[in-house]
């Protein structure tokens, strides 16, 4: 949808919003100056060149002719009327302008309809989150909890870390012993092994989650 800009010969600039925050970036690969405009609304950054700066920081309730003409006798930039329309343009379709554009919020509407992700780009970033659940195990949790309370303890740490620095030292004793049956993990029984053990520790995790909420 082509969205109706408003004229910027002799006619007033539209405002931008007053939240935008204007920071100083790298220099880009030329070595001119760039700066960043933050949307502190959206959570966005824009990063513009030296000439689109030296438009917005004389932004005003003036036109675009008054905006040029200083620029050309401040700076050495040679700043056009078709820069100032295309900054113009993505100002608007960034929603950086405090106004909508002549077309009123029609505009916005149309821009926010064309930005909704299709439902196959939904899935791909969100397939992670989709939740289906079996059971509702509230019930079984508040059942079970008087008889695993003793494992959030600090004795309960304590053991389990003489537990583990007492198998470190077991398996440095026997080094041998346990590369080489490693290799029984990757034969068909030992990934069903290692298979079973991940799920049940697995298990185990999420319950820990589950009674400390």
């Amino acid at each position: 949808m082509n969205q109706s800009l408003p004229p910027t010969k002799d006619v007033a600039l539209p405002p931008l919003r007053k939240d935008l925050q204007f920071i100083a970036g790298a220099s880009s690969i030329d070595g001119s100056p760039t700066w960043v405009i933050v949307d502190p609304v959206r959570g966005k950054y824009f990063q513009i060149g030296w000439a689109a700066y030296q438009i917005l920081s004389r932004w005003s309730d003036r036109s675009a002719e008054f905006v040029l003409s200083q620029i050309h006798s401040e700076t050495t930039c040679r700043a056009t009327k078709q820069d100032v329309e295309d900054l113009l343009k993505f100002l608007y379709a960034n929603h950086l302008m405090r106004d909508p554009p002549q077309g009123g919020y029609r505009a916005y509407a149309a821009q926010a309809e064309a930005a909704k992700p299709q439902w196959l780009m939904w899935l791909v970033h969100h397939y992670l989150f989709i939740q289906i659940p079996l059971v509702k195990p509230d019930r079984f949790l508040r059942a079970t909890l008087p008889f695993v309370e003793w494992l959030f303890s600090k004795t309960t740490v304590w053991i389990i870390a003489v537990i583990g620095l007492a198998g470190i030292y077991l398996v440095s004793r026997q080094w041998d012993t346990f590369t080489a049956t490693v290799l029984h993990f990757f034969t068909p029984q030992g990934l069903a092994l290692y298979t079973l053990c991940l799920v049940v520790v697995k298990v185990f995790h999420e319950l820990g989650h589950a009674y400390t909420a």
